[in-house]
């Protein structure tokens, strides 16, 4: 049986390989969300960005989730994650009854109970958040939530690292090169 510290050291050499693998934005995200899902085996893992003309967050990579939850409905920043884009940890015991979740009878026929959503920071600017999704209910423990935070970061840095390349690119008219 691999130990909980084996499977983040092998996530965390997915994703180092993934994001220097890869220049597509779309690409390192779903390396890091695919990666999420392995490391602290939960039920899946979607990466929201922030849409600042919108306060919307749009989902840009996913692992273990359904279309029909993917396409529930416009995910309001101020509804449904306010605190992660303020730069804090939330942890959603029970999304059954909290509040604080935006789409619940979705979260139910998904069959989610724990939401964690992490901030992605780019130089202490908020871009979006990285949410974690459960089956049952679940207590990450301190170490767990560090880890899930540096992966943040890290993806945060594979994010703006990628976008600028991109936008580089087509500057140069090398379309073909993202793809």
């Amino acid at each position: 049986m691999e130990t909980r510290e084996a499977r983040f050291l092998s996530v965390f050499e997915q994703f180092s390989k993934g994001v220097t693998r890869t220049l597509s934005v779309e690409q390192r995200l779903k390396v890091l969300a695919d990666g999420i899902v392995e490391a602290f085996e939960v039920k899946g893992c979607a990466i929201l960005l922030l849409d600042e003309e919108r306060n919307e967050l749009k989902t840009s990579a996913s692992c273990g989730l359904s279309a029909d939850y993917l396409n529930k409905g416009v995910v309001d920043a101020n509804k449904s994650m306010a605190e992660a884009l303020g730069g804090r940890i939330v942890i959603i015991d029970d999304s059954r009854s909290d509040s604080r979740v935006q789409y619940p009878e979705a979260a139910v026929r998904e069959g989610i109970v724990t939401i964690v959503s992490v901030p992605i920071v780019v130089r202490e600017k908020t871009i979006g958040v990285l949410r974690v999704y459960c089956a049952e209910e679940r207590i990450f423990t301190p170490e767990e939530l560090q880890f899930a935070v540096s992966l943040a970061e890290l993806g945060g840095i594979a994010f703006e690292n990628a976008t600028l390349l991109e936008r580089a690119f087509v500057e140069m008219g090398y379309h073909r090169v993202l793809k």
